[in-house]
């Protein structure tokens, strides 16, 4: 039993030295799957590192630079293989490049880094660099005779530029509210400034062309209450309508105004004199018959009557 144990031992540790210390080598390749291209054309740059021997040891890999080109995506592929004991790997990495440049471009060339564990000593590998012809023009096609190496079975091309799309939505039923509040809003700053920043129109005065006519009737009517025996509300009325007269004369209401108001008030507006004695005088006269009672005789009337009458049609 011991025996068997020590016999699979020693199996694995020849297969084990069979795989790693196995010759190491690194080969590293680049190809386009074109030479000639026009502005704008994508050329797909191929790099393909194979590995064979230690698997232990990292490689270190420099890619070239691209001037001339703008990438428009990249992606790798991995395989690793087990023969007779013999380890290898092999890493291919595919560039998409768009031509932005005319000319003999030239990629330079890629490098591998690595180190020999038998040697312990660094080795560098480099492909050839590559130049692309691109004009202007319209693009090449290529001959059918010209070979073009194709990558083993590579993913989809995963574009890194994608394009950006915006959506705006609107929705009326919740921009409603916001504008019925912007109306109001509108609606009360115009009344706010109607009012405070513009001065309302004085309303036209209404012009009673006829008011002395008027005033002089309303005397003559008041004539039916001395039919009646109604002496107060006679001198009352006919005092009344001279009042009316000069609110209508002046455009100013002397309602509600006392005799000594309404003096004063022709005083103010710089009413004749000879008018304003004779207004005196006047309503004074009815002032004794409204308020003290005073009895007065038929010419006593006559003569208030022809007082007023004669104040409203000669009032400057």
């Amino acid at each position: 039993m011991k025996r068997g144990k020590f016999i699979i031992v020693l199996f694995f540790i020849m297969s084990a030295a069979r795989l790693f210390g196995a010759a190491n080598s690194v080969e590293i390749s680049a190809v386009t799957d074109k030479t000639r291209a026009s502005l704008g054309e994508v050329i797909r740059y191929t790099l393909t590192v194979t590995k064979q021997g230690d698997m232990s040891q990292p490689i270190s890999l420099d890619r070239p630079s691209f001037e001339g080109f703008r990438q428009q995506g990249s992606y790798s592929n991995s395989m690793m293989n087990f023969v007779n004991g013999s380890a290898s790997s092999t890493n291919q990495f595919i560039i998409d490049l768009i031509a932005v440049k005319t000319g003999d471009i030239v990629i330079p060339p890629a490098k591998v880094k690595f180190m020999d564990p038998a040697t312990k000593k660094y080795t560098v590998e480099q492909t050839k660099e590559i130049t692309v012809t691109v004009d202007s023009g319209k693009r090449h096609v290529i001959a059918a005779d010209t070979p073009v190496p194709q990558p083993t079975a590579p993913p989809p091309a995963v574009e890194d530029i994608r394009s950006i799309k915006y959506s705006v939505h609107l929705d009326f039923s919740e921009l409603l509210p916001y504008i019925i509040l912007a109306i109001i809003f509108i609606i009360a700053v115009y009344f706010i400034w109607k009012r405070i920043m513009k001065k309302e129109a004085p309303k036209a005065a209404v012009i009673d062309e006829d008011y002395r006519r008027d005033a002089l009737r309303r005397v003559k009517g008041a004539a039916g209450m001395l039919k009646k025996g109604d002496v107060k509300g006679y001198y009352s009325e006919i005092y009344e309508a001279y009042r009316w007269f000069l609110t209508r004369h002046f455009r100013d209401s002397f309602d509600e105004h006392t005799t000594q108001e309404i003096l004063k008030k022709l005083s103010d507006k710089k009413a004749a004199q000879a008018d304003m004695e004779a207004s005196a005088m006047f309503m004074k006269d009815c002032d004794l018959v409204k308020f003290a009672d005073l009895r007065p005789s038929d010419k006593e009337i006559e003569a208030v009557s022809a007082a007023a009458e004669k104040l409203i049609s000669e009032f400057k």
